[in-house]
């Protein structure tokens, strides 16, 4: 019994320990960009499917910048600035805006970290 809550144990801190350390991208849809005008934009797929990627700094959302209507302003992976109207983008992913991580994929490594520590003690 000592043997099955020290496991639980382990697996709780290692679960929070991955968890903190997930994944930090979000991908919204193209409704969904204005709700997140504080947010990086690391890349838009645009309505024929062509990816543009942003450099390090990451696009932003402006709901008018000179004068065009809802756009995402930045500097692409190659230098070269984007003014891209929200109407010709089908998805944006993000750099994390909340602060919080997605655990949905430390499903399987939790419980294999599981019968390793079960097999051990």
């Amino acid at each position: 019994m000592f043997r099955r809550l020290i496991a639980a144990a382990f697996v709780a801190v290692v679960y929070f320990i991955t968890g903190c350390a997930g994944s930090s991208r979000t991908i919204i849809n193209q409704e969904s960009v204005p709700y997140f005008t504080d947010a990086k934009i690391m890349s838009v797929t645009l309505l024929n499917g062509e990816v543009i990627a942003f450099d390090a700094n990451g696009g932003q959302y402006y709901e008018r910048y000179n004068n065009k209507p809802r756009v995402i302003v930045g500097k692409t992976a190659q230098g070269q600035s984007a003014v891209i109207a929200l109407d010709n983008v089908r998805k944006a992913r993000l750099d994390n805006v909340t602060g919080e991580v997605d655990n949905r994929g430390m499903f399987f490594p939790t419980l294999l970290i599981v019968g390793v520590a079960a097999a051990i003690l």
